[in-house]
């Protein structure tokens, strides 16, 4: 994964194998970042991998249009039997997809 992305720039690296799908998020996943985001994930839900995870670890910002992706990503994936996992997503990140109620809907890795 490239460390230097520039502020305000998403950057998305995906591996798959025969369990899962990693999709790494590294910078800013706010509404400028949705595109890419759709860009990468829209094709990997329509493959219908079962299980995406979503690595948070080389996030530095996500706002209300992130959290809103991963939980349109949860809706679409379990629509066809499959489940969305985040990982590494630190407390700030955490304490939103609680309070947000994201957690009732996405597991959330410890």
């Amino acid at each position: 994964m490239n460390a230097n992305v520039s502020p305000g720039i998403l950057s998305i690296t995906v591996s798959s194998d025969d369990q899962q799908t990693v999709v790494w998020l590294l910078g800013e996943f706010d509404a400028a970042g949705c595109g890419e985001y759709d860009v990468v994930v829209d094709p990997l839900i329509a493959a219908n991998p079962g299980v995406v995870v979503i690595d948070m670890g080389g996030l530095t910002f996500i706002d209300a249009a992130g959290l809103g992706r991963l939980a349109e990503t949860q809706a679409r994936l379990a629509a066809d039997g499959g489940r969305l996992r985040v990982r590494r997503c630190g407390h700030l990140v955490r304490r939103l997809i609680d309070i947000t109620g994201l957690s009732t809907v996405i597991e959330v890795e410890e």
